[in-house]
């Protein structure tokens, strides 16, 4: 509970219930849910006055998916919530990789990431490119582990 009182009760004038109502804050008069009941149900949903917002079960799973990565301390990243056959071109894949636009290329050339062409443009499917994303950190994991030792590093390895 908080004890800490407001400057009108604090000096001991009495404070008019009118007064007071008036005074209350917007955001301390809306409900609030902790961030785990609302991440662990299986749609939400958000109003505000008579608007209503009803949020489907895969934006509650991408949230919850976000919000897991946070807490890890891992640092996620933002990806807009697109129709399911959404294409990129070879740029937006790139900066959705993180990587060079030629190394994109490169990636649909050699086959490692699939693509489809329109004229002399390369075009990403976003869910390929996920994916190609999801298997490369898999990758990586993978072979960082191997070269950790099993009970990990101590100070005299550096």
């Amino acid at each position: 509970m908080n004890t800490k009182k407001s400057g009108a009760q604090a000096s001991g004038k009495a404070q008019k219930p009118a007064a007071r109502a008036k005074s209350v804050s917007r955001p301390a008069r809306m409900k609030t849910i902790d961030l785990e009941t609302v991440l662990s149900a299986d749609r939400v949903t958000i109003s505000r006055g008579r608007e209503r917002v009803e949020l489907p079960g895969d934006v509650v799973s991408a949230l919850r998916q976000y919000a897991t990565e946070l807490a890890r301390g891992g640092r996620p990243r933002l990806v807009a919530i697109t129709e399911d056959k959404a294409t990129l071109s070879s740029q937006q894949a790139a900066d959705l990789l993180n990587v060079s636009r030629p190394f994109v290329v490169k990636l649909a050339r050699t086959g490692q990431l699939r693509h489809t062409k329109t004229g002399n443009r390369h075009r990403f499917a976003l869910a390929d490119v996920l994916e190609h994303d999801a298997r490369a950190r898999r990758e990586r994991d993978d072979a960082l582990s191997e070269i950790v030792p099993a009970d990990g590093y101590d100070e005299s390895d550096f």
